[in-house]
């Protein structure tokens, strides 16, 4: 079929071979979106058989877009005080093996807040501060 075509379009087939995929690229983004995402689905395929099982002792809690988002009303903009991530250790049940803070808390703004954070992190042996290079 190939050298059929080939021989019909002679030296043009590579140029009409371009044309029509140029025209299938503008039709994706432009009608079809089946490109759209594609590097997210391309990750997502690659690690779905490793994820087959999860451990229910391991949770992962990120503060995102969303989450800035729904706790804005109640605390503002980022950084939120220190007595959020307070509450948060407080108020997890049943208590996990660690809570381990992977992010850089903001700098002291809200005395009472601190205070509170403070109290709530001594009262516990399973919440961590991993270092950062300096």
């Amino acid at each position: 079929m190939v050298t059929a075509l080939t021989r019909r379009f002679k030296n043009n087939f590579y140029l009409f071979l371009a044309a029509l995929l140029t025209l299938a690229v503008f039709m994706d983004a432009g009608v079809f979106h089946i490109g759209e995402n594609m590097r997210q689905r391309a990750f997502d395929y690659m690690c779905s058989p490793h994820l087959t099982q999860t451990d229910p002792d391991i949770v992962i809690v990120d503060v995102n877009e969303a989450s800035l988002a729904a706790l804005a009303p109640d605390y503002g903009r980022w950084p939120w005080p220190r007595q959020v991530f307070g509450e948060f250790v407080n108020t997890w049940k049943p208590h996990p093996k660690a809570i381990v803070f992977d992010i850089r808390l903001p700098m002291r703004f809200k005395p009472d807040s601190d205070v509170y954070f403070n109290d709530v992190i001594s009262a516990t042996d399973n919440v961590f501060f991993p270092s950062w290079p300096a």
